[in-house]
């Protein structure tokens, strides 16, 4: 779906041969996007929380646990959803890497940076994981030093743009 103007018309960037909008691209768009978006994208979690909902008072029911434990277990009774969060995250990082193409790599990597910081503010604030034990919060420091790694990835690439980095062993260095 991710078009780019050629001329005066827009072009399926994967293949410029196919004009965005017309038989064949729309023919791929309802087929293969729509539905992928409204079932996969949307409907997933969506569905998770129609169905976590109504039981978030019942999560530690043996019957409940069994049925839907792979949605929330893990997470604290407060923070159920919390999954749903993480899907929209990763969804978000994916619509700015399609659809803001045309806007540059600079701009990517700093919508994808907002979107990582709002996410890592989020785990900070609201500290959605279980703890393993007393002495250990192993899923919580694990999705920490995830978001921490996307957030460096995304700002040393930035650096791969700007004229101080242009030196072999800089980008060797921010590369490693």
């Amino acid at each position: 779906v991710a078009c780019q103007q050629v001329g005066g018309r827009l072009y399926l960037q994967m293949d410029l041969d196919i004009r965005c909008f017309e038989a064949t691209h729309m023919r791929w768009v309802m087929n293969l996007f729509v539905p992928c978006l409204l079932f996969y994208v949307i409907g997933l979690p969506l569905m998770t929380l129609a169905v976590l909902f109504p039981r978030r008072n019942d999560l530690s029911n043996k019957l409940t646990r069994f049925r839907f434990g792979v949605l929330y277990t893990g997470y604290t009774t407060a923070c159920y959803f919390w999954e749903v969060a993480i899907a929209s995250r990763k969804a978000a990082v994916i619509v700015v890497s399609v659809f803001m193409t045309t806007s540059g790599a600079e701009a990517q990597a700093l919508c994808c940076i907002m979107i990582v910081m709002v996410g890592m503010v989020s785990l900070l604030m609201y500290k959605p994981f279980e703890r393993v034990t007393d002495e250990h919060n192993t899923l919580f420091w694990t999705e920490f030093y995830g978001l921490l790694v996307a957030f460096l990835t995304f700002w040393t690439g930035l650096f791969f743009y700007q004229e101080v980095a242009q030196g072999a062993s800089l980008q060797v260095f921010f590369t490693t």
